[in-house]
């Protein structure tokens, strides 16, 4: 709730100082806060009020419709690459491996994660990959038992292994 409301004062804030330029950052972020509590209608309408495609692909998956995710994913890889924005790159490419595996296409997904994963390591990239909870965990799972860089993926495991055991503390 406490975010939800830092949200709004921060949507108002930048319509009455002519920020509009951000607004699009803040209704990202509201997307993400209503797809965590479950508003998947709110989490729509903001997306599609502000062109949000990434966000809009995540709306996607939580609605279980991964085609329609990937059909959003696919060619914003596309300008993605084509810019070099690897920042970006790294967030579809996340997104589209869950939706590969949510739709049932295993291999492509553990063939995705595998490219990923030679990118982000040198990084030491973790919190992208996190954030997508529980299917990601799965995914990763299997490549480290399909031999799919082992070393990092165990690493990205015992942080989401380290993530769980700090909610169940922080519920307690």
């Amino acid at each position: 709730d406490g975010a939800a409301a830092i949200l709004s004062e921060a949507d108002q804030f930048a319509r009455q100082h002519k920020f509009a330029h951000r607004l699009p950052d803040i209704a990202a972020a509201q997307v993400i806060l209503a797809l965590h509590q479950g508003h998947l209608a709110k989490a729509m309408q903001r997306v599609e009020t502000h062109d949000l495609p990434l966000r809009q692909a995540r709306v996607h998956l939580a609605q279980e419709e991964p085609t329609a995710a990937l059909a959003l994913l696919e060619p914003l890889r596309r300008q993605v690459e084509a810019k070099d924005w690897q920042d970006k790159l790294r967030e579809v490419m996340v997104l589209q491996a869950v939706a590969y595996q949510a739709q049932g296409a295993e291999h492509k997904a553990l063939h995705l994660l595998g490219d990923l994963l030679v990118k982000a390591e040198p990084a030491g990239f973790i919190r992208s990959f996190l954030d997508e909870g529980k299917p990601m965990a799965q995914l990763l799972y299997t490549a480290v038992a399909r031999g799919i860089m082992p070393g990092y993926a165990s690493k990205l495991l015992a942080a989401f292994e380290a993530a769980a055991r700090d909610e169940i503390k922080r519920t307690k």
